[in-house]
């Protein structure tokens, strides 16, 4: 159940004044410890949307059909919408059967499945078109287990340790920050990995060089290595970090609960 909201009563700030009292509400923010580790763990699990859709080249430069890549992403998109609601509802179970607890366990669930399933596509074997159905099926599966952090983790606990009237903006908040950074830092990682941890050619894949099949598919091996590590190191992360809100989220939902209590008395 969503927590009570009472409507705002003061005339709203403006002009410098209101930026002001913007800046003055992100900082109570960063005062709240789950908000921080939130935010922390957000980057982390953005950095991997930012580069996702290289898979569109990997599967490429493996020799599958563009008429088979349209389909792997587009079963991708479909699973994950689905995963989103998915995510949601498990959420809410674990939420309703070992309280509090349960949206920290969801997110690590989700990341749990996402790991293996992120190797197994990216590293699983030689590239090569004979693996469509590999990749089609992981990628549906990811889609489906591996979207859960936000509808199931992130946006529930965010609403619950802020006032009711700071909802909509601490959510903003944290997914700006979060996005923009992992958008900054993201495909740089992943282009500096790929070219000088594992050898990918950017030469020769923009046609500078002849390339040759052979080439196409040790650079589609290094670009499924920098990939799975842009992807699957930071999600790791992530579900570390995950467990601090075992001991953040009920701290500062008792937190709240008691600031509420003494601005009633008052």
């Amino acid at each position: 159940e969503e927590p009570p909201c009472k409507p705002a009563t003061t005339t709203l700030p403006q002009g410098c004044a209101a930026v002001g009292a913007e800046l003055k509400t992100l900082w109570s923010f960063f005062t709240v410890l789950t908000f921080c580790v939130l935010v922390v763990k957000g980057v982390f699990e953005a950095i991997p949307h930012t580069v996702f859709g290289n898979l569109i080249l990997f599967l490429q430069l493996a020799g599958v059909d563009n008429g088979k890549v349209v389909a792997v992403m587009t079963a991708h998109f479909l699973a994950a919408a689905a995963g989103v609601g998915l995510g949601g509802r498990v959420g809410d179970c674990l939420a309703g059967r070992i309280g509090v607890g349960g949206r920290p366990l969801t997110s690590q669930l989700s990341l749990a499945f996402n790991v293996p399933l992120t190797c197994g596509m990216l590293l699983g074997g030689a590239p090569n078109s004979g693996n469509f159905w590999l990749y089609l099926v992981l990628v549906t599966l990811r889609g489906l287990l591996g979207t859960w952090t936000n509808c199931g983790t992130n946006y529930p606990i965010v609403t619950h340790i802020v006032p009711a009237l700071s909802r909509t903006r601490v959510m903003a908040w944290g997914t700006a920050i979060e996005d923009s950074i992992a958008a900054a830092v993201g495909p740089i990682l992943l282009a500096q990995l790929a070219e000088r941890a594992f050898g990918y050619d950017f030469g020769a894949a923009k046609g500078r060089r002849p390339r040759s099949a052979a080439d196409d598919i040790s650079s589609a091996e290094a670009l499924g290595k920098a990939l799975a590590t842009t992807i699957c190191i930071p999600m790791i992360l992530a579900f570390a970090l995950t467990s601090l809100l075992y001991w953040s989220y009920p701290r500062d939902i008792r937190k709240l609960q008691q600031q509420q209590q003494q601005e009633q008395e008052l």
